[in-house]
C-alpha cells in the first residue's frame, strides 16, 4: 500500500506508528479498509511497530476500520486543533520521540504532527473522492505540495507494494 522505509524507522527509534483513516488506509468513502491496507499493517506489526489510527472522523466509522485491521484507534482527535492526540500518547504510554504520523494531508496530518513535537511522513491520497468538509483543504494542500515540490523541499512517498 504505501512505501514506507520501515527499517529506517526503526534504525531512528520509531516504534509507534500513527497513522490517519480516510484517503491514507482506505478512500473516504468506504466503509471497509482496502486490502493494501491489511498488507501495510500487517507488514508494520511483523517488524515489531505498534499501530494506531488516528482520525477526525466519527468513532463508528474509525472503529469499524480500526476492528477490521485489528488496531487501536483515537477518533475525533480534532487534527490540527488542540492536543488531544497529546493526551492519547500519555494515556497509552507512546513517548512522542517514539512515534511517527503518516497522513494524506499537509494541513490536517503534518502540520498538526509537527505542532505537536511528532514526526510525520506525507503520502499521496488513495483517493481522489473527498469528504465535502475537505474540499478547501484539499486545494489548498495542492497548492502547497505543487510549490513545495517547485523549491525541492518535498520528497513523496509512492504508493506501492514495497515497504522499504
Amino acid at each position: 500500500m504505501i512505501s514506507i522505509p520501515l527499517t529506517s524507522l526503526k534504525e531512528v527509534g520509531i516504534r509507534t506508528i500513527l497513522c490517519d483513516l480516510d484517503n491514507t488506509l482506505t478512500p473516504a468513502h468506504n466503509p471497509h479498509p482496502v486490502a493494501m491496507s491489511f498488507d501495510f499493517v500487517k507488514n508494520c506489526q511483523e517488524n515489531g511497530f505498534d499501530f494506531y489510527i488516528i482520525s477526525n472522523n466519527h468513532p463508528k466509522r474509525v472503529k469499524l476500520v480500526a476492528d477490521e485491521l485489528q488496531v487501536k484507534y483515537h477518533p475525533e482527535t480534532k487534527k490540527p486543533f488542540g492536543k488531544r492526540l497529546l493526551k492519547f500518547l500519555n494515556k497509552e504510554g507512546i513517548a512522542k520521540d517514539n512515534c511517527i504520523l503518516i497522513g494524506d494531508q499537509i494541513l490536517t496530518d503534518v502540520i498538526y504532527a509537527n505542532r505537536l513535537g511528532l514526526k510525520s511522513i506525507l503520502i499521496e491520497p488513495c483517493s481522489s473522492k473527498d469528504l465535502p468538509i475537505t474540499y478547501i483543504n484539499r486545494k489548498l494542500d495542492r497548492l502547497i505540495r505543487k510549490r513545495l515540490k517547485k523549491k525541492g523541499l518535498l520528497r513523496e512517498i509512492e504508493r506501492g507494494e514495497s515497504y522499504e
